[in-house]
């Protein structure tokens, strides 16, 4: 059971997982790895420096898709090599994913 604290901007269960992704921003592609995933977002390790705010677009694979995941991004905080990125613009298609790979792989759920 997940305990949510009144404080907690949460809005989505995060999931365990170590996703290899690509960050695309207008100054390239920057790899990185997502070390857990919600319906609304991803942490990840990465060593390029980002924004508070920067823009970019995520993208990723998952095993039941023929092709890559692309989602919208923003850079919500940055602490040491660590992003919170927020999806600002998912198709239908990503989120079925997303919810597939949460599924398949059975994550193991964050509080």
């Amino acid at each position: 059971m997940t305990t949510v604290h009144g404080d907690d901007r949460r809005q989505h269960i995060r999931y365990a997982c170590n996703i290899p992704v690509k960050m695309i921003t207008w100054d390239g592609a920057f790899d990185g790895v997502s070390v857990d995933i919600s319906l609304g977002g991803l942490r990840v390790v990465a060593h390029q420096a980002f924004s508070t705010g920067q823009e970019l677009t995520v993208q990723f694979k998952v095993p039941t898709m023929a092709s890559e995941v692309r989602v919208g991004a923003c850079v919500r905080w940055v602490v040491g090599h660590f992003i919170g990125l927020q999806f600002t613009s998912v198709s239908s298609e990503a989120t079925l994913a997303c919810i597939a790979l949460i599924n398949e792989n059975r994550l193991m759920v964050l509080e």
